[in-house]
């Protein structure tokens, strides 16, 4: 198990406060009962999230989760850039850069398993660290998530945010659960990019025996051909129950996000929390980041 090769750690304040706002909640709601019944009901915004607003959406919901808690711990799975070309939608360095030097956020463990993107990683940590804690791993995140859940580097008081940006199947279930169930009071947060534009192509192109213990892995289980007889929203239904049902996340939101086009859902993003404010931070981030001014009234549809 890899230690963090720099950054240092300081004790946390115990404090999770709530926020004033709207009570709506910004869950698009799957209407069905079951996700492998008949197709649910599912709108979508008029207004959907493009890729590269991922990274934009990201910084700005973890900047409102801190804004009430003072304090706080951002763990990034799968933290190398994605997009070369687009240095706007690297999460991990809006989030550093929209985490205020003053404290709010204190400690960072990004994690990358492979050797060209971890030199950038930690080349742009260099840039973007000013005087905060940032501690980057280089490794499997699903061997190396011990080496932050522990007492000594993670206190079970400490507000926590965990992204899991996968590509397609990196991000195994069972680190899920593990992430899930470090107590606390509340559960880590977690932000899960469940890939679907590509899901179905990525699974009937498995034939070696690796890549099918890897999806294996990935879904904690070998009954994921259930995801080839659904779709879409059905889809992120069955993933957004395991998140509610398996893992026990008090809220559990499905999020579409498109493709330039605005045709085509790219991935669902998947936001599990246990803080009852947590679903309006995310609203608001949604709202901010993607809607203009003259239609942000229009967010969070209901069924």
């Amino acid at each position: 198990m890899n230690q963090p090769e720099d950054g240092k750690l300081s004790d946390p304040d115990p404090v999770f406060a709530a926020i004033d706002g709207d009570s709506q909640s910004p869950l698009f709601e799957l209407a069905a009962s079951s996700a492998t019944r008949r197709k649910p009901k599912f709108r979508t915004p008029d207004y959907p999230i493009w890729t590269e607003r991922k990274g934009l959406l990201v910084a700005e919901y973890l900047r409102l989760f801190v804004y009430v808690t003072h304090h706080g711990t951002y763990i990034d799975g799968f933290a190398g850039q994605q997009d070369e070309a687009n240095e706007d939608s690297w999460c991990a360095r809006l989030v550093l850069r929209n985490a205020p030097n003053r404290g709010e956020l204190r400690h960072f463990h990004l994690f990358e398993l492979n050797e060209l993107p971890h030199a950038r990683l930690r080349r742009m940590v260099n840039e973007e660290r000013g005087d905060r804690d940032v501690n980057v791993y280089r490794g499997d995140f699903n061997r190396e998530v011990e080496c932050v859940l522990r007492p000594s580097v993670l206190k079970q008081t400490e507000a926590t945010f965990a992204l899991l940006d996968q590509r397609c199947f990196e991000c195994e279930w069972e680190t899920v659960q593990k992430l899930a169930a470090y107590k606390g009071p509340h559960k880590i947060e977690l932000l899960y990019f469940m890939p679907e534009g590509w899901l179905d192509r990525s699974m009937k192109s498995a034939k070696r025996e690796q890549k099918l213990e890897q999806i294996d892995r990935w879904w904690g289980g070998k009954d994921w051909d259930v995801l080839g007889r659904v779709t879409g929203p059905a889809r992120a239904e069955l993933f957004r129950r395991r998140f509610e049902e398996e893992l026990g996340y008090a809220h559990v939101d499905a999020w579409q996000i498109f493709d330039k086009t605005e045709k085509r859902t790219m991935y669902y993003l998947i936001h599990a929390a246990d803080h009852d404010e947590a679903p309006k931070f995310m609203r608001r981030a949604y709202r901010k980041c993607v809607l203009p001014p003259g239609k942000r009234d229009q967010l969070g549809f209901r069924f």
